[in-house]
């Protein structure tokens, strides 16, 4: 190529840089207000981190995504409600006595009291 000629970009190689939703920026602010304070040693923390790189780069999964083209999130999710807080004491008394039912099943069981996990 001579030294005259200038290199020109690519047209079909241009950056794609994807819009944010409000839902995934409300997300992202309340990732890093909540991080500091999530439970989990330094493995899960480094499993939630990169879980959240991958969120940061491709956001929400949308119906462009095949696995996805059912549940658009994106569409669906268009504001982030507030992450969970602990659940009082008479939530956790509701709780104890609602699984009543199941008390005879032979399996393990995960209980969540108002978005929160509740081990008692």
């Amino acid at each position: 190529m001579p030294a005259t000629w200038k290199r020109q970009r690519d047209p079909m190689s241009a950056e794609i840089r994807p819009i944010k939703t409000l839902a995934e920026e409300a997300l992202a602010k309340s990732y890093a207000g909540a991080k500091a304070t999530l439970p989990g040693g330094k493995e899960i923390e480094s499993r939630r981190d990169a879980a959240f790189r991958q969120f940061e780069s491709g956001g929400l999964p949308h119906r462009r995504i095949e696995q996805w083209k059912y549940t658009d999130l994106r569409t669906y999710l268009r504001e982030a409600k507030p992450l969970a807080g602990a659940p009082d004491a008479a939530a956790l008394k509701r709780a104890q006595t609602a699984g009543a039912t199941f008390s005879t099943a032979n399996a393990r069981r995960l209980v969540f009291v108002d978005g929160s996990f509740a081990a008692e």
